[in-house]
Formats: structure tokens, sequence, C-alpha cells
């Protein structure tokens, strides 16, 4: 399957990178302001016309009609999100492939940051730093921690339930080297306990941790 003739292999990507990094790893890089959800991004070039280049690529095969909308933050996280589901059944066996799964990788990653950049604007903190979790989120573990039957360098998504009382729970789902949950779960374990131990993919810090890998896609209505 390919979209104008790109196979659609995609494969990891980090989703939480930030806009303001990737700028400052490209120097001095030019920059121009983008008008996106309802806020105005001054925002690397680059970076700029990769994401607004993806949306016109793939918008329409993976979105149909919401292609015809003006895109958002979750317009921009969803695309890039099927993209990611669909590349997970196909791997590149040619020179010709890998170079177009490249360029779709750098085309997810620009939808992701952009959108990344817009919540920066509009919470003032950037998206690295996490507050909570939802449903689908994936997370590795890192050293040891106080929920039993999680594995040290693991990726588990995310299931969020409640107990009978109304209480806030979390069931960890162990994701299998082809990056699809399984029917394994650990817990559930209290929410405000499990986002204790949230961070960055980033962080550098070596005190357990439950390191953000993927923020899911948000779904859109309709």
């Amino acid at each position: 399957m390919s979209v104008s003739g790109v196979p659609l292999a995609l494969g990891s990507v980090a989703l939480l990178a930030a806009a303001s990094a990737a700028s400052g790893r490209m120097g001095s890089a030019a920059t121009r302001s983008m008008i996106f959800d309802g806020v105005t991004l001054e925002i690397d070039e680059e970076l700029a016309d990769r994401a607004e280049g993806a949306w016109e690529s793939y918008a329409r095969h993976y979105l149909r009609g919401h292609a015809a909308e003006v895109p958002t933050r979750a317009h921009y996280r969803t695309l890039a999100g099927k993209m990611q589901a669909d590349a997970r059944r196909h791997s590149p066996r040619t020179a010709t492939e890998r170079t177009q799964k490249a360029r779709m990788e750098r085309a997810a990653d620009a939808l992701f940051q952009v959108a990344d950049h817009a919540d920066q604007i509009r919470t003032g903190a950037g998206p690295r730093v996490p507050r909570t979790l939802n449903q689908g989120d994936r997370v590795r573990v890192r050293g040891r921690l106080p929920f039993v039957g999680l594995e040290n360098g693991r990726v588990y998504e995310i299931h969020l339930t409640h107990t009978r009382g109304g209480v806030p729970m979390i069931t960890f789902r162990k994701v299998d080297e082809m990056g699809r949950a399984t029917r394994y779960e650990v817990g559930p374990f209290e929410t405000k306990g499990v986002l204790m131990y949230l961070k960055p993919m980033d962080d550098t810090s070596v005190a357990g941790a439950l390191l953000v890998e993927r923020i899911a896609p948000l779904s859109l209505p309709g």
C-alpha cells in the first residue's frame, strides 16, 4: 500500500521533541510567522514548510473528509498517528523504500513538532513536561518503581479505568517488539501514584521513572 507511490513505512518517531529544540539544532535558520490552531507561532521556516507539505501530501488519504478542514493540533497529531499505525505493517526492502520511509519520518515528526509548539504557546509549559497520561499514551520503564510487575526497559501502553468508587486507575499493557499492545496487563494502580514518576523522554536523572515515549493521536469528531 502506498500514498502517491510512497510505501507506508514510518517506524519510531520521537513524538515529544519540542519545536524550539529543533530550531536550536538548526542554528541560525530563518523563521516565519505561522497562524496555527488559533495562535501565532514564530517557527523555523523549514519546519513549517515540512509540516504544511506533510498535510498536503497525506491528509486526504488518512483523514478523508477532514482533509478539507482547517488543520488544528488534533488534525496534525491524528494524521501522524495514522501514518505511524499503518507503517507498522510495512518494512522497507530496497534503497528507494528506505529513502521514502525517511521522508515520511521527517513529515510525521514535523507535524508533531508544530502541534507541540502550539501547545507550548497556549499553556506556557512545553509538552515535554507531562502532567497526566491519556488513553493510548506509551511509557518506558526506567529503573526500579513501586509498581509490581513492571519490567525495567519495557514499553507499556496506558489504559484508564476507575474503581467502583470512581477512583482513577491506570493499567499498563505490555507493548511487544513489533510495537503492538498485547493483552498482558500490569495493574491497575492508582493514577495519582503513577503520575509522580512521569518524566520526559530526554530526562537524564538516575531515579526510577516512567519516560513518556509517545502521546496517543487525538480523535477527531465525526
